[in-house]
């Protein structure tokens, strides 16, 4: 994985349709780590994707790429004949392998395909998104728990990140942000049980019953599911077609047009970037709480709950506790209400500890006192994050 905050999202068009400068949109976009345009096996010269690692390496970005209907005669023969031509190349990070198994022929057949790239190619990282509540398929946990299912699949497959769909978030309705709350809470768990990172899938566009988010819930998405643990976001999906007319409201039209969401998604990403992007590559989530009302599965944080500080607000907000390498420790705050801004502030025992809040990734600080002043107060708009380092006394 990148140094950088893994930000991406998949492309579904067809690589005749683009040249290599797209990268540089994907560049401004924000993008770190990201799927490529679609790749067919057997029809498209895979070397054609060689401009664009070129471009993506003067980025710093990696490019996982999207070869499809390698399943068509011997999955390893087909796999190197993808990989040798790239092989060595700086901004390669890997290949995709499958999209949403949910049977256990389909969770075979990845496992099969995760085992010859881990095999054939260790030094990459094979691209696999799961859906979101594969938690409570029961046809392939087989009676174990989610837990010790995942732990099973990474040992057999070697896999060290995994991706995972959330969009019951946009359906518009709390039922929808609690199911999201309830996956995310599950699929974090189960990776850090099985000691692997999992990045999250989240919308850009709308489709079926999701609406088209704001750019206030692109940015909700990113910190909630940062805060909860998530460790990027795969999102779905940039680019519009006008052959699938029902996704809609994605940065790029079905024109090649970039649209007023390509503004909102751009600012979103480097504007979370920018605050903690490179934060949450060194640390370490130690415990995530609700606040408020109940989100998901999630505990509610109650006074006591920490031994350092107590939290005094008014809306939906997740509050998660990480440490670093050298064990300090941080909190972060995200206003997980879609709709209202308010203010939160912390009681803590100034004898025993102080409170800094960081931005710019902690190249700003400001001392946080334990009051009701209003200076003291943080103030956050629906899907903002602040973050504190807690230092002991």
């Amino acid at each position: 994985m990148t140094k950088k905050y893994p930000l991406g999202t998949w492309i579904y068009n067809p690589i005749n349709e683009f040249t290599p400068a797209e990268v540089d949109r994907w560049h401004d976009m924000g993008l770190t780590e990201t799927l490529t345009p679609r790749i067919v096996f057997g029809k498209d010269d895979v070397r054609s994707i060689i401009p664009y690692l070129d471009k993506a390496a003067e980025y710093g970005m990696k490019l996982i790429i999207y070869v499809t209907d390698m399943a068509t005669g011997d999955y390893e023969e087909n796999f190197r004949s993808v990989y040798l031509p790239l092989k060595g190349h700086k901004a390669l990070g890997g290949f995709f392998t499958m999209d949403e198994p949910s049977t256990p022929e389909a969770f075979e057949t990845v496992k099969k395909y995760l085992k010859i790239q881990q095999a054939v190619a260790p030094e990459l990282t094979p691209y696999v998104n799961l859906q979101g509540s594969t938690h409570e398929n029961e046809k392939v946990l087989c009676g174990r728990s989610y837990n010790e299912f995942l732990k099973a699949f990474v040992e057999e497959t070697g896999v060290h990140v995994f991706c995972f769909d959330a969009y019951t978030q946009l359906i518009g309705n709390p039922t929808g942000i609690d199911n999201y709350f309830k996956d995310v809470k599950r699929q974090v768990e189960a990776a850090e049980y099985a000691g692997v990172d999992v990045i999250i899938t989240p919308l850009c566009s709308g489709h079926l019953c999701f609406n088209v988010p704001t750019e206030e819930q692109m940015m909700w998405q990113l910190t909630t599911s940062a805060a909860c643990g998530c460790k990027g976001a795969m999102w779905f999906r940039f680019y519009d077609r006008n052959i699938i007319p029902n996704y809609h409201g994605s940065p790029i039209d079905p024109y090649y047009n970039e649209t007023e969401h390509y503004g909102m998604m751009r600012r979103a990403q480097r504007i979370f970037s920018d605050q903690f992007g490179d934060m949450f590559m060194k640390l370490k989530r130690k415990a995530t709480y609700c606040f408020g009302r109940q989100l998901g599965e999630y505990p509610m944080f109650r006074d006591g709950d920490h031994e350092l500080l107590n939290l005094r607000g008014y809306e939906d907000t997740i509050i998660s506790f990480f440490e670093d390498e050298r064990h300090v420790e941080y909190v972060a705050l995200v206003n997980a209400s879609m709709t209202y801004l308010a203010p939160w502030y912390f009681e803590y025992d100034e004898d025993k500890c102080s409170l800094t809040e960081i931005r710019m990734n902690e190249t700003l600080e400001f001392p946080i006192h334990s009051s009701l002043n209003e200076d003291d107060q943080t103030y956050l708009y629906p899907g903002q994050m602040a973050m504190y380092r807690i230092d002991r006394k």
